[in-house]
């Protein structure tokens, strides 16, 4: 699914139906197994563990029952395949293909060189901080490998992660810089040289109002109407509505009906030090050749 490119690992014991139980340290976003069992066994057990409760909690569960508590797994192999076995891995790809293109023809180094940022894409980006310290533990990471490479990252997105990153400056600048210009562009011109975008819902998503009307299966064996009661539990699942652009002067955004806003996008201004060009992939790419478009756009952000 494009808005939940991290695997979700659960962390409590949650007792389903037939000893179908969802065990601690178990993948939950994508279990083939549990997805199965939503029509065989217990057709509620793994929505109940995949929804939300009240702001971004973990869902209170009736007593005797137990609990879920999700959380976005770590390294590559979070955003590699979404469900990993030997007969599902290759059917949910994600960034795998793209991963080897990166170590095998360009010589990154997983670990250290080449890192991922998972996060839980049901949360909003309020959440993701409060919750998870998703954007303190990113700021962390991108600057351990800067240090380790002695050279800014380049960082790639996405979907739904492009606004992941765009939050991300957004609370680099006015939560922990505090509003200081300059302190913000000297982290920016020390850490980053260039931010791709893949398939960025700028403004908004079509389909995340089909989601919020209708629910939205992702091709999953999960029925409609509960697909769409674990997703308005979502905070997400507000974030990717589309939503309008200013058209009258003095805005942000400038354009007219139709019209792509060109400065919708703003990483940096140019000042003395180098720039962070964002490079904007169109998501209209060739579906039989999937990974070549982010692995290209790679490479022009690295000769920038």
């Amino acid at each position: 699914a494009e808005i939940a490119s991290t695997r979700l690992v659960n962390w409590r014991e949650k007792k389903c139906r037939r000893g179908s139980d969802i065990k601690p340290r178990e993948v939950v976003w994508v279990n083939a197994q549990k997805l199965l069992e939503t029509r065989t066994i217990d057709p509620t057990c793994w929505v109940d563990c995949m929804s939300l409760g009240p702001q971004g909690t973990d869902r209170p569960a009736a007593p005797g029952e137990g609990e879920c508590s999700l959380r976005p797994d770590e390294g590559l192999g979070s955003v590699s395949e979404m469900a990993p076995g030997p007969l599902t891995a290759s059917r949910s790809q994600v960034f795998a293909v793209l991963i080897d293109l990166l170590v095998t023809e360009l010589g990154y180094k997983g670990g250290s060189s080449l890192q991922a940022l998972p996060y839980d894409w049901r949360l909003s980006p309020r959440r993701l901080e409060e919750r998870d310290g998703s954007f303190s533990r990113a700021k962390a990471s991108i600057e351990g490998a800067v240090r380790q490479a002695r050279r800014p990252a380049l960082v790639l997105a996405h979907s739904m992660g492009n606004l992941w990153v765009l939050r991300f400056l957004h609370w680099l600048r006015h939560a922990h810089f505090r509003g200081d210009e300059t302190k913000w562009r000297k982290w920016i011109d020390t850490h980053l040289w260039c931010y791709v975008g893949l398939g960025a819902p700028l403004l908004g998503a079509a389909g995340a109002l089909k989601t919020s009307m209708d629910g939205e299966s992702f091709g999953l064996p999960v029925e409609p109407q509960r697909a769409l009661q674990m997703e308005l539990t979502f905070d997400s699942t507000h974030w990717l509505n589309p939503r309008p652009v200013p058209r009258s002067g003095g805005h942000r955004h400038h354009a007219r009906r139709g019209d792509w806003p060109q400065d919708l996008v703003r990483v940096r201004l140019d000042n003395a030090s180098h720039s962070v060009p964002p490079v904007i992939c169109s998501p209209f790419f060739d579906p039989d050749d999937t990974f070549s478009m982010p692995f290209k756009c790679l490479s022009q952000c690295a000769t920038l």
